[in-house]
């Protein structure tokens, strides 16, 4: 049997208020057409369903989409709740889903619920804090002890073939789990969870980190099926695979609808056809502009040619070593000369005429 796996859909997030919800159905709907193609026996959905405790109601009803259409292809899902998900909305009408071979396991009672599909056992562990496991396990202190006590209740009893899915911070001695700045990770690494807490499974399925990469072997991130933020542009989404008879995997790619991509160079150059052809100009995209500052309306310029620019940032030239700067002689000063010099230290040039005008007019609109 082979199965999918997935994690961290995040359904109804915004990027830069920037709505998702048409990225997502496309995406989904590609996702779809790879389990139809693969002949997939079971999808597994591994925390953070949704962006909000609280999500939006397009949101709700594209999750229902998805796993409705997947319910008619005879498709079992296997789901758990992420650090991002309301546990108890996620879980509602869960009993019911079953009958439709839908399994969503997200409110923990202090037991790691299973499943068997095809002579495989998938176990369910959704995302746990020490709080929440010290109510049956006293002894907790950690997040590593909260999901080492609960897996080790089970670990003797482990049988066949099995799989589990987790949404937590899991590294590995030796190994680097690249983060991104779409996750929420705690301070400090206080979180963090060894890897050989999954000792005895031949697949732990992860979800919370966006990027998709093995922790160890048999022990994967699928990551986010979308970019979520810029720091996430430069490597390809995926969708992965896993072939239960010897637990290999294969990652298929994903092309979404928009990509997320960095753009960097003097107004000009950002504008010409040159570079706007390079790549679809409807992607979402972060501006570097470099060389003067002073770009009246940049926002609006970018945008004629890029309408989905999301972000822009100045690149001046001047260096110096010291962050604060110490206004002098303040009360000598006109309002306009305190600005232009603010601007100057800010932007590394100086206010051209232009600009200089306009922050005169502007100034005698407030008076």
């Amino acid at each position: 049997m082979k199965f999918i796996h997935l994690s961290d859909l995040h359904i109804g997030k915004k990027v830069n208020e920037f709505s998702m919800l048409k990225d997502q159905i496309y995406i989904l709907d590609r996702i779809l057409d790879i389990i139809e193609k693969e002949r997939a026996g079971a999808v597994i959905i591994a925390g953070d369903v949704y962006d909000k405790s609280v999500p939006p109601v397009e949101a709700v009803s594209i999750f229902d989409d998805f796993i409705t259409r997947l319910s008619d292809m005879n498709v079992p899902v296997i789901a758990i709740s992420g650090n991002h998900d309301s546990p108890e909305r996620l879980n509602f009408g869960g009993r019911l889903m079953r009958r439709g071979g839908v399994y969503i396991y997200s409110v923990f009672d202090g037991t790691l619920h299973s499943v068997n599909i095809d002579g495989v056992n998938f176990f369910m562990l959704p995302f746990i804090k020490p709080a929440h496991v010290k109510k049956y396990y006293p002894n907790v202190e950690t997040y590593e002890d909260a999901v080492r006590s609960v897996i080790d209740e089970y670990r003797p009893k482990l049988n066949g073939k099995n799989v589990i899915l987790a949404h937590q911070f899991i590294t590995s001695s030796g190994t680097e789990t690249i983060r991104s700045d779409s996750e929420t990770v705690s301070l400090g690494g206080l979180d963090n969870i060894d890897a050989s807490v999954f000792d005895g499974f031949d697949y732990a399925a992860l979800g919370h980190i966006h990027r998709p990469q093995s922790v160890r072997a048999n022990v994967r991130y699928c990551g986010s099926p979308l970019k979520y933020s810029f720091s996430e542009s430069r490597y390809d989404k995926s969708v992965t695979v896993v072939d239960t008879d010897d637990f290999s995997i294969k990652k298929i790619p994903l092309k979404p609808l928009h990509d997320m991509r960095m753009i960097k160079g003097d107004i000009g150059t950002v504008l010409s056809n040159e570079m706007s052809s390079a790549a679809d100009r409807s992607d979402y995209i972060h501006v570097t502009l470099t060389g003067s500052a002073g770009v009246i309306d940049a926002m609006d310029k970018v945008r004629s040619v890029y309408p989905n620019v999301m972000q822009i940032e100045f690149e001046t030239a001047r260096k110096t070593e010291k962050g604060v700067y110490e206004a002098e002689g303040v009360s000598l000063k006109t309002p306009i000369d305190l600005f232009a010099e603010f601007y100057e230290i800010q932007n590394g040039a100086e206010l051209t005429d232009e600009q200089r005008k306009i922050a005169v007019e502007a100034m005698e609109e407030k008076e």
